[in-house]
């Protein structure tokens, strides 16, 4: 099922989630980490660093255990994801029950 929308015709909206997909090093992180902050990375390729110094600007990297154990990264994401649709403060982030930026405080745009 599709649902088509003219979205010059919709009000704007406060906050932004979105996905971007591509090859890797074609500046996709760079182009996100412009958007209003406080910007969320949910980096799966280890590539987080390229945005040391970018004021406003998170990550969560995710890791696989060594084999012969069950993946986690992606329930480990699934769980974050949710976490988000209650709140999109950082601070409320837990991950296995700890903060997962502790020191951050309310970092939700207004």
């Amino acid at each position: 099922m599709i649902n088509p929308v003219v979205l010059e015709n919709e009000p704007p909206v406060t906050k932004l989630k979105m996905m971007i997909v591509g090859h890797e090093k074609n500046g996709k992180s760079r182009l996100a980490a412009t958007a209003p902050k406080p910007v969320l990375f949910h980096d799966h390729d280890n590539r987080s660093e390229a945005l040391n110094g970018f004021k406003g600007v998170y990550s969560i990297p995710y890791s696989e255990p060594p084999w012969p154990n069950t993946p986690e990264a992606i329930q480990d994401q699934l769980d974050i994801l949710a976490q988000l649709e209650q709140s999109l403060d950082l601070h409320d982030l837990q991950y296995r029950g700890k903060p997962v930026f502790p020191d951050e405080g309310n970092n939700t745009s207004d």
